[in-house]
């Protein structure tokens, strides 16, 4: 067993401390042998090869990283981000294509092929497809409203990116007729063509209180989210447990290939 240690100079696990800043791994995506890490570095001197952007551009930025199959080297290694603060949460890898999702709080976060270029508040989130030698990127784009946003997980089927996290926004962009907003955070769940410039579908889900959405997955057509909800009116269908149970309760949300029509939210 290989055990690489990635970051400046010194890491420790997850949060590593290196001598000129702190690194964190964030996401984890393997195809083919090929392990793919995004996270957030805060240091000058984070290993760069074959990089789309070789320089730190901010107070922290995004990485993402490719190693060879057997661990021992760089595929590619590059920074991502603009000149402020970013960190991105999740990654998937479809046809040798990393793609990671994040939040910025950069007016200058890059993009390419952009279906939002405009970062309306402190925080926005962002979709961003990598080309195959890490070297440049297919699209990138913010996704977000008049508020502040987060993306925390992504997967991609058949070149189409199935993205969710949460909003605060009053005007997060949707297409879905089964938006349930609220004053507070909402869960979003949005579907990119493949492209990157248009939204297949998007939607919002929340209730009284607070919601997220954590994590995301497809299977035969229909999509699958969780995540955790505050609110005791947050909508159910079909549910094993439609009661609220106090303080932070786990949702499962369906999706079926009507996107119209949520299958289940269950807590």
């Amino acid at each position: 067993m290989q055990r690489q240690w990635l970051g400046s100079k010194r890491d420790i696990a997850r949060g590593s401390v290196g001598e000129s800043g702190i690194d964190f791994s964030n996401g984890i995506a393997v195809e083919n042998g090929y392990a793919y890490i995004t996270g957030q570095t805060f240091t000058s001197d984070f290993p760069i090869s074959n990089a789309y952007d070789p320089n730190p551009e901010g107070n922290s930025d995004c990485f993402v990283v490719k190693f060879s199959t057997d661990g021992g080297s760089l595929v590619y290694s590059t920074f991502l981000g603009g000149s402020d603060e970013e960190s991105d949460a999740g990654i998937t890898v479809e046809d040798g294509h990393a793609y990671i999702v994040g939040y910025t709080e950069s007016s200058d976060f890059p993009l390419v092929n952009a279906y939002d270029s405009v970062n309306q508040d402190l925080h926005d989130g962002f979709v961003t497809k990598f080309a195959l030698d890490g070297r440049s990127l297919e699209y990138s784009t913010l996704l977000g409203g008049d508020s502040e946003e987060y993306m925390w997980d992504i997967v991609t089927v058949n070149g189409y990116a199935y993205i969710t996290g949460e909003t605060q926004s009053t005007n997060y962009p949707t297409t879905s007729d089964l938006d349930y907003k609220s004053d507070f955070n909402d869960a979003v769940v949005t579907m990119l063509s493949k492209h990157g410039s248009t939204l297949v579908y998007s939607m919002v889900l929340g209730g009284e209180s607070t919601e997220s959405g954590y994590a995301i997955d497809v299977s035969n057509g229909t999509t699958y989210v969780t995540g955790y909800t505050y609110s005791e009116d947050i909508p159910t269908l079909a549910a094993l447990d439609s009661s609220y149970n106090d303080g932070d309760d786990s949702f499962i949300l369906l999706i079926g290939l009507d996107s119209d029509e949520d299958g289940l939210c269950d807590f």
